[in-house]
């Protein structure tokens, strides 16, 4: 068991799913998402390793998973996918899209939910991924009678799936090989494409990871982070928008960002998607709590969906933003120490005194302008929200 990985599947035959493709490509290293599947889409040692996890062995290790994308040549959205799986010679499609981690397994009313927390990307290796497949059994129609589900599999092919993770080339690399397989040979073709990086602070450059808070939202997306009051941070956003039509299908769509606080500042809040471009969106948040914590949302989102089908990724992002309390505390003594040392220097140093007096005098008035300052920089940065509000 220990060499073994999760091998999931996708593919996206109705509205409801079709996004997943978009979010597991779009969302940074670190993010979680859940996977549901009913019980006989599972292979049979895949459900028995499912039935033993436990969720509160917290020294076991993380399994391996590796998520793939599945469908017939030339099928198309709507198009009804018994007839298409079953045609004459037809050719099957796989592309490894994702690498992750699995985090959690849990049972509801005979459907199984896999949490994974998503890794990096693989690269597109043909002969691995087909061999993979056919180590499964899944040479034969897509589509599964009940009792023959291979949708969730174990492996033990190891070196298949270390194939597939080598670091060949960029994180930015294998991403967009994976892409260019969607836009040439799938139904996704004539959808938007991006990807967001974890955020890193705009002075200091320190990269910010996602928190280990698990708050799933609409599209089964869990994505936080803890950020400090008042702190810039920037987000990369990399897009590939490889569409081929023409006329009113090429209008430029744009990656939305909607907030449910105007404390939580996006810039710009529309950015749009342009062939092979890199930009970057900025988040400032202020904390409305003197201790606790702030939490608000930013729901990205791309163009607007003129059908069921979605046209690209759309999740939400989560902040949770607290007040630095220990600068609140050293604001509040620098602010004492100047107070006082100014009243000893106007108030206690004589003015009549020799000049080594006046000379202690200056120096007390000067420790204590210092420290006034000090104290008021602290203390607007953490009470700024609460001085603007008047």
């Amino acid at each position: 068991m220990a060499t073994e990985f999760w091998v999931i599947f996708d593919t996206c035959t109705r509205p409801v799913y079709y996004r997943d493709v978009h979010n597991i490509l779009a969302l940074p290293i670190g993010a979680t998402v859940t996977y549901n599947y009913s019980d006989h889409y599972l292979s049979d040692d895949a459900k028995r390793a499912a039935d033993k996890w436990k969720q509160s062995a917290k020294d076991a290790p993380r399994a391996n998973v590796l998520l793939v994308y599945g469908q017939t040549k030339d099928y198309q959205q709507g198009d009804d996918f018994a007839d298409a799986v079953n045609a004459p010679g037809v050719q099957r499609l796989w592309i490894p899209t994702r690498l992750g981690h699995l985090s959690n397994v849990s049972v509801q009313n005979k459907k199984y939910y896999f949490r994974i927390e998503l890794a990096d990307y693989p690269r597109i290796d043909t002969v691995a991924i087909t061999d993979l497949i056919h180590s499964l059994g899944l040479d034969h129609p897509l589509v599964l009678n009940p009792g023959t589900g291979r949708w969730v599999s174990l492996s033990s092919r190891e070196e298949l799936r270390a194939s597939l993770a080598s670091e060949r080339g960029t994180t930015a690399e294998r991403w967009h090989g994976i892409v260019s397989a969607l836009q040439h040979d799938s139904q996704f073709s004539s959808d938007s494409f991006w990807r967001l990086s974890n955020p890193t602070g705009v002075r200091d450059k320190r990269q910010l990871v996602p928190s280990e808070d698990v708050e799933f939202d609409e599209y089964s997306v869990a994505l936080s982070y803890r950020v400090e009051h008042e702190k810039e941070i920037s987000f990369d956003v990399e897009n590939h928008e490889p569409r081929e039509s023409v006329g009113t299908d090429m209008k430029p769509r744009a990656i939305s960002a909607v907030v449910n606080s105007q404390s939580l500042r996006v810039s710009p809040a529309d950015s749009v998607l342009r062939p092979y471009g890199v930009r970057s969106i900025r988040v400032r948040a202020r904390s409305e709590q003197l201790f606790g914590e702030s939490e608000y949302l930013m729901k990205l989102s791309t163009g607007v969906q003129s059908s069921d089908w979605p046209i690209g990724a759309a999740f939400t992002c989560r902040f949770h933003v607290r007040k630095i309390v220990s600068q609140l505390i050293w604001g509040v003594i620098f602010g004492l120490v100047g107070a006082g040392a100014a009243y000893w220097a106007t108030h206690l140093v004589p003015e009549g005194g020799p000049l080594k007096c006046k000379l202690l005098g200056l120096a007390i008035f000067l420790t204590g302008v210092v420290a006034l300052s000090v104290s008021s920089y602290s203390l607007y940065r953490q009470l700024k929200f609460d001085i603007d509000r008047g």
